[in-house]
């Protein structure tokens, strides 16, 4: 049976405009906004990985215009990016 120690990660965490020189976490959300896009880690990320390996990320919005389900609300891409402290 699973104990706390041992589940895991189970939240998505916030981690703001994607940078390359940083590693990332499993369900670490990173923002593209020159591109208007979000992204979820699938896995741990290296450093120097790119936004467009699959093996690691999933886009999860991809436009400024798309709404995004957040809990029990619905969001722009605006609203995510003062979510997540970009302006």
């Amino acid at each position: 049976m699973p104990t706390w120690d041992t589940i895991g990660k189970v939240r998505m965490t916030p981690k703001g405009e994607f940078d390359s020189s940083l590693p990332y976490e499993v369900l670490d959300i990173v923002l593209n906004s020159n591109m208007n896009k979000l992204y979820i880690a699938k896995q741990d990320v290296p450093v120097n990985s790119s936004l467009d390996n699959t093996a690691y990320w999933i886009k999860i919005l991809d436009s400024s215009n798309a709404m995004i389900v957040l809990g029990d609300s619905i969001a722009t891409l605006q609203e995510v990016k003062n979510y997540l402290g970009i302006t």
